[in-house]
């Protein structure tokens, strides 16, 4: 498997377009070609490997509400950490003195104002 996707690689950097140049039709059929052939073929490999699958649903064991475990215990405190963060802006700019020291900067105007943060 290394091999194949060493080869390529290889195959990949000879006939990758250059970044913001127009792709003429040799080289969209060379690219074509290649994901075909060496792409998909890599790929469906891939997917067929049980660690492969095991990767991929990580996310999902690990991480979906409900589950209990280290990984989603730090999503959860690091949802509650942000909101509590947001809260404590919040109240910083609601206080008179920092609510017009903030209108006065002018671009944060219109976003207090549609987060409904004015202070009156």
């Amino acid at each position: 498997m290394l091999n194949q996707l060493q080869m390529a690689q290889r195959k990949f950097e000879t006939i990758r377009p250059n970044a913001g140049a127009k792709i003429d039709v040799f080289q969209a059929e060379k690219l074509t070609e290649w994901l075909e052939n060496d792409v998909c073929g890599i790929t469906e490999e891939l997917v067929r490997g049980k660690h492969f699958q095991a990767t991929a649903r990580w996310p999902i064991d690990r991480l979906t509400r409900g589950n209990v475990c280290e990984e989603r215990t730090l999503v959860e405190a690091t949802d509650r950490s942000l909101i509590e963060c947001a809260s404590t802006h919040v109240q910083f700019a609601r206080q008179p003195e920092h609510w017009q020291r903030l209108l006065r900067l002018g671009r944060y105007a219109t976003l207090l104002q549609e987060l409904q943060l004015m202070p009156f």
